[in-house]
C-alpha cells in the first residue's frame, strides 16, 4: 500500500479562469508513479448532469466547487489513495428531470484522507461541515456486502468511529419545501445525533451505535409542537475472540416515553421483546403522523423469536431456513376509528409460529400456524404448501391502501397451491364488532345481538384463484336486530364451496343455509365484478338458487315486537332465482309459489279466527337486458300473478330516458275485491268493503328515480282503465278488448 505521508497536494498557480466569477482547473501527473494532482477553483458542478444522464441517475449537482486533491493509484492496481479538500459554495442537488432543487446549501467543506480498496475504506481523516450537519469519521469501514448481518460482521472486525450531528432547523431551511412530517406539520427545530464505533474489548470486539433525537420542534398551522426526548436507540454487539468468532447482539434498544423495544441474540437465534402504552403511543405518533382521528387505550407486550437452521431447497441445494415464534398480549384494548364501531376487549392473546426464508420485500412461508384468543372466543389458522408473502401489499391491505395485487401467492414448487385451514368459535356479536372495527365488514350488515358460532373453512390459493373446497358454520341461539325488529333463530347451519378469482369474480359451486324459518340452496352461481359502467346485479349474476320459508315464522320477523300479537299468518312459500345468457341477452327469471297462506285474527280467549286464506298462489317475473343497444333498457318479458284473489298478466320495459328510471308495463288485471277487503282487515278493521271483480286491461308508466334537478317533470296521464269503477260479475266487457275472462 502506498504510504500516505509521501503524497502531498501539489502547489501551483491558480487556474487562468478563476477571476471574475469564472472557473477552471487542471489535472497533471506528478513525478511519482500513479500520482495525479487535481486542482480547480470555482469549478461549475452543473457538468455532473452529463454523468447523471449517462448513468441514469435521478439527480445531479449544481453550484461551484474548489478542489485540491491528490490521487495515487499503484501501477499494478490495488488500493486508491485520495487526499485533499473539496469545498462548495453554494451547493445544490437538483432532480434529473429539472423539477427544482432537492437540497440547497450555502456552503459545504470536506477535507479527506482515505484509501479505498480490498472491499473497505481506510479513513485517516474525513469531515463534512455544512449548516445542517457536522460529521467526522476515522478508522476502517467495510463496504456493504450481503445482508445486514454480513455488514455488521465486517464493521466490527476493525477499529472505526463515526459521529454525525444534524441540525433539523437548518435541514428544513435547506430543503425547498421545508422538512415536512405530514402535509400540515413542518419541522421547526431539533437535533438528531448518531455515534458509532468499533473497538477491542479484551480478546473480543465491540460495536456500539447510538441514535438520539432531542428538542424536536414542529409547527402545525399556528400551533407549536415540541418533544424534548422523542426517542433514543442504541445497539451493542460483541464478536467473540477469534476472527471466526460468533457475532452476538448483547442489546439493541429503541425507547420512547410510550414504548420500549429490545432485541438480543445472534444471526441463528434472535429475540425481540416490547412493551407499549397504546394511548401514549397513539398520542406520540399522532403528533407526527396523520392517524385520521384514531383513539386507543390499553397496553401491549410481546416477544418474537427468530432462529435459523440449515436446510435444502427443491433442487437439493443448501439454504438457511428461518424459524419464528411470536406471542403478543393486549390488555384493556379500546380502539376507536372514525366511521367504525369501537373495538373493546379486556384481554387478547396472539400466538404464531412457522418456518420459511426472508426475501427482499417479503418472505417465503413453508408452514405456519396462528391463533387469536379473547375470552371464550378463538380463531385458529394453519398454512402449508409454501407461500410467497409480499409484505408491502399485506401491510397496505391491513392499512386500507398500498400497492395493488395479491399479497399471497404459491411458491413455484407448490404444485397443489397453498393450503389454509381456518377455525372460528365464540360469540358472533363479539367477532362482528372486531371485524367491523377493522373495516372488514360493511356498516350495513344487521347487528347480531346473541349467538354462538363454530365455523371451519379450507382455502386453496392457486395462481388463478382463491378456492374454498369446503366451508361450514353452525350458530346456536342467534338473535339479529334489523330495522327495529328482532329476529331469533334457535339454530342456523350453513355450508358452501366456491372460488374468488383475481378479477373479482365469485363462483359459488354449492351453498346451503338452513334455519327453522327459511332455507337457501344453490348448485352453482357466479357473481361477476362491477364494470366501470356500473352494471347492476342483473348484468353480474349468473346461475340458479332456490329458497323456501315458513310464512308464519317469517311474519314474526317483521311484526312489531312492542305490539300485542293480534294477527298471525301461516303457510309456506318457495321460489327460484335464475340468471342466464341467452341469444336475446342477459335473462333473469324469478319464480315464487305459496301454499296454504292464511291470515287469522286472535279474539277473546286466545282463539284464532281465519279472515283470509289462499290455497295456492304463484308469481313469475322475467326480464331481459338486450344484447344489442347500450341505452340501459330492460325488457320485462312477463309478470304473471295467479291466485284466488288477484290475477295478472303483463309485459313492458324498464328504461332510463333523461337520467330517469321509468317502468312502462301493460296487461290485464283481475281482482276479487271482496277477498281483498278481507285481506286488508288488519289495517281497515272491517270498515272498508269493496265488492266486485273481473279482468281489466291496464297500463302503468311510473318513475322509480326522481329526475335530475335540471330536467323538466313529465306529466303522465292515467289510463282510462284506472278511472273505471270496478264492475261485478266478471266477463270480458268493454274494458277487456281481448275478450279474456281472466289472466
Amino acid at each position: 500500500m502506498t504510504r500516505l505521508e509521501r503524497t502531498t497536494v501539489a502547489a501551483g498557480p491558480p487556474p487562468p479562469l478563476s477571476a471574475g466569477g469564472g472557473g477552471g482547473g487542471w489535472a497533471r501527473p506528478r513525478a511519482a508513479a500513479g500520482e495525479l494532482a487535481v486542482n480547480g477553483n470555482h469549478v461549475p458542478l452543473g457538468c455532473t448532469a452529463l454523468l447523471a444522464r449517462r448513468f441514469d441517475q435521478p439527480w445531479h449537482a449544481s453550484g461551484h466547487a474548489d478542489i485540491r486533491l491528490a490521487i495515487v493509484t499503484p501501477p499494478a492496481g490495488g488500493a486508491v489513495v485520495v487526499r485533499g479538500t473539496v469545498s462548495a459554495a453554494p451547493l445544490a442537488i437538483v432532480g434529473a428531470d429539472g423539477a427544482g432543487d432537492m437540497l440547497r446549501l450555502d456552503r459545504c467543506e470536506m477535507p479527506l484522507d482515505v484509501t479505498i480498496g480490498d472491499g473497505q475504506v481506510v479513513i485517516r481523516e474525513w469531515k463534512a461541515t455544512a449548516p445542517l450537519l457536522a460529521a467526522e469519521a476515522s478508522g476502517r469501514v467495510g463496504l456493504p456486502t450481503g445482508g445486514a448481518w454480513e455488514w455488521v460482521d465486517t464493521l466490527i472486525r476493525d477499529d472505526f468511529a463515526l459521529a454525525v450531528d444534524v441540525d433539523l432547523a437548518a435541514a428544513a431551511r435547506a430543503l425547498p419545501g421545508g422538512l415536512e412530517i405530514r402535509p400540515d406539520v413542518r419541522v421547526a427545530g431539533g437535533q438528531l445525533q448518531l455515534a458509532a464505533s468499533a473497538h477491542a474489548a479484551g480478546d473480543d470486539r465491540l460495536l456500539e451505535v447510538r441514535v438520539t433525537a432531542r428538542d424536536l420542534a414542529a409547527v402545525q398551522g399556528d400551533r407549536p409542537l415540541r418533544w424534548s426526548e422523542p426517542f433514543s436507540g442504541w445497539l451493542r454487539a460483541r464478536l467473540e475472540a477469534g476472527r471466526a468468532g460468533r457475532l452476538l447482539v448483547e442489546e439493541a434498544r429503541l425507547a420512547s416515553p410510550a414504548m420500549e423495544l429490545v432485541a438480543r441474540g445472534g444471526r441463528d437465534e434472535l429475540a425481540v421483546e416490547w412493551t407499549a402504552d397504546l394511548a401514549g403511543l397513539i398520542t406520540e405518533a399522532g403528533e407526527i403522523l396523520d392517524l385520521g382521528g384514531i383513539a386507543a387505550a390499553g397496553s401491549t407486550r410481546g416477544r418474537v423469536d427468530i432462529g435459523r437452521r440449515g436446510g435444502t431447497d427443491a433442487a437439493g441445494r443448501p439454504v438457511a431456513v428461518s424459524l419464528f415464534r411470536a406471542a403478543v398480549g393486549v390488555e384493556g384494548l379500546r380502539l376507536a376509528v372514525p366511521g367504525r364501531p369501537e373495538w373493546r376487549d379486556d384481554e387478547i392473546t396472539l400466538t404464531a409460529e412457522g418456518n420459511g426464508m426472508p426475501l427482499t420485500g417479503g418472505m417465503v412461508v413453508d408452514a405456519a400456524t396462528a391463533s387469536v384468543a379473547a375470552g371464550g372466543d378463538r380463531l385458529e389458522a394453519r398454512l402449508s404448501g409454501g407461500a410467497l408473502v409480499d409484505l408491502r401489499r399485506l401491510v397496505g391491505r391491513l392499512g386500507g391502501g398500498g400497492p395493488a395485487g395479491r399479497w399471497l401467492t404459491p411458491t413455484p414448487t407448490a404444485t397443489d397451491g397453498v393450503q389454509i385451514e381456518v377455525g372460528l368459535e365464540g360469540a358472533v356479536a363479539a367477532w362482528q364488532r372486531r371485524l367491523a372495527a377493522r373495516g372488514v365488514l360493511g356498516a350495513r350488515l344487521p347487528a347480531v345481538e346473541a349467538g354462538d358460532v363454530r365455523a371451519t373453512a379450507t382455502l386453496t390459493v392457486n395462481a388463478d384463484a382463491w378456492r374454498v373446497p369446503r366451508a361450514s358454520a353452525e350458530i346456536e341461539r342467534v338473535a339479529v336486530a334489523v330495522a327495529g325488529r328482532r329476529i331469533v333463530e334457535p339454530r342456523v347451519v350453513a355450508a358452501a364451496a366456491g372460488a374468488w378469482r383475481p378479477d373479482g369474480t365469485i363462483d359459488v359451486s354449492a351453498a346451503e343455509i338452513l334455519t327453522a324459518t327459511a332455507s337457501l340452496r344453490s348448485g352453482g352461481m357466479t357473481l361477476r365484478p362491477a364494470t366501470p359502467a356500473g352494471d347492476d346485479w342483473l348484468g353480474r349474476l349468473r346461475g340458479r338458487c332456490q329458497w323456501q320459508a315458513d310464512v308464519g315464522r317469517r311474519g314474526a320477523w317483521v311484526a312489531d315486537p312492542d305490539a300485542p300479537a293480534a294477527w298471525e299468518c301461516s303457510g309456506r312459500a318457495w321460489g327460484t332465482l335464475e340468471g342466464v345468457d341467452t341469444p336475446a341477452g342477459q335473462n333473469c327469471l324469478v319464480e315464487v309459489a305459496a301454499h296454504q297462506l292464511a291470515l287469522a285474527e286472535r279474539v277473546a280467549g286466545g282463539a284464532a279466527r281465519t279472515v283470509w286464506a289462499e290455497p295456492q298462489a304463484t308469481l313469475t317475473v322475467e326480464v331481459t337486458r338486450p344484447a344489442t343497444g347500450g341505452d340501459g333498457t330492460l325488457v320485462i318479458d312477463r309478470v304473471a300473478l295467479a291466485s284466488s284473489t288477484v290475477g295478472m298478466a303483463a309485459a313492458g320495459t324498464l328504461a332510463e330516458p333523461h337520467g330517469r328510471r321509468i317502468v312502462d308495463v301493460g296487461g290485464t288485471l283481475a281482482v276479487d275485491w271482496d277477498r281483498l277487503s278481507a285481506l286488508a282487515l288488519p289495517w281497515t278493521g272491517g270498515r272498508l268493503r269493496l265488492p266486485g271483480g273481473g279482468p281489466r286491461p291496464f297500463q302503468v308508466r311510473v318513475p322509480l328515480r326522481p329526475p335530475p334537478a335540471s330536467a323538466t317533470a313529465a306529466v303522465v296521464p292515467l289510463p282510462s282503465a284506472w278511472l273505471a269503477a270496478p264492475g261485478g260479475g266478471g266477463g270480458g266487457g268493454a274494458h277487456d278488448p281481448a275478450g279474456r275472462g281472466g289472466p
